[in-house]
């Protein structure tokens, strides 16, 4: 079994070549004395035990960090607590059932790094479910608005057409008027139209409107009764109505 320890300058920054040292060594015994005494607590090291090409072990120990992989594959990295955890699993390594005592406890971080990992995705699965319902919460609020406000524009359009957003929300009431006048007036292109004022009475008072009529309402001519719809509140506010 041989062991190579390379110091380094600052936080590994520059190996320090004439301070390399490559030790045979028999057992744990001689690896803890080689590490007392070469191994100083808070600078860097990078030190590997050989006990054959395929079975090797890498610690490196730096001021701020420890980890450690057994051969050369750096998926069995383990990560370390402090530069005392580093030590202590050298020794372990260096014994004689060193080798197997490793790749359990590789084993047994990387099924509970498998563990972790798996309970992360399950947490983001979770969050990202509860994530997509929330998204389409928010997607049917926002249709429900844009179709709301487009049924809301498209009932102000139509009452404007009809004329009737005079009088919603008002109290109204209909009675029959009276024909008192027409005449008519050049629409366009040839077609004529008529305006046909009309009189009413409401609480003993008159009140006066207007409409025009064309080839759906017909010909009003004076002395006509037609049907009209008023606000109470304000009875110079009316229009015509079909009778019904």
């Amino acid at each position: 079994m041989e062991v190579l320890i390379i110091p380094f300058k600052g936080n590994f920054e520059i190996p320090i070549d004439d301070k390399i040292l490559e030790l045979a060594v028999e057992d744990a015994e001689d690896v803890r004395r080689i590490l007392l005494k070469h191994v100083i607590k808070g600078n860097a090291y990078h030190v590997q035990i050989f006990k054959s090409l395929q079975d090797l072990f890498h610690v490196i120990i730096g001021p701020n960090e420890v980890t450690a992989y057994y051969g050369d594959d750096i998926d069995n990295e383990i990560q370390l607590e402090s530069y005392e955890e580093a030590v202590s699993l050298i020794l372990d390594y260096s014994s004689s059932n060193g080798t197997q005592l490793l790749k359990d406890i590789i084993h047994k971080k990387q099924v509970k790094k498998e563990e972790l990992e798996k309970a992360r995705f399950e947490s983001w699965k979770k969050q990202y479910k509860i994530q997509q319902e929330e998204n389409k919460k928010t997607y049917r609020k926002r249709s429900i608005i844009v179709w709301a406000a487009i049924v809301l524009i498209s009932l102000v359009i139509y009452l404007a057409w009809t004329d009737e957003l005079r009088f919603v929300g008002r109290e109204t009431n209909t009675t029959e008027a009276l024909v008192v006048k027409t005449k008519f007036y050049h629409w366009g292109r040839g077609y004529y139209k008529q305006k046909v004022v009309y009189q009413f009475k409401y609480k003993d008072k008159t009140y006066e409107g207007s409409f025009n009529a064309g080839k759906r309402i017909g010909i009003q001519e004076e002395g006509n009764l037609v049907k009209i719809k008023f606000r109470t509140s304000d009875p110079n506010v009316s229009k015509r109505i079909p009778w019904r």
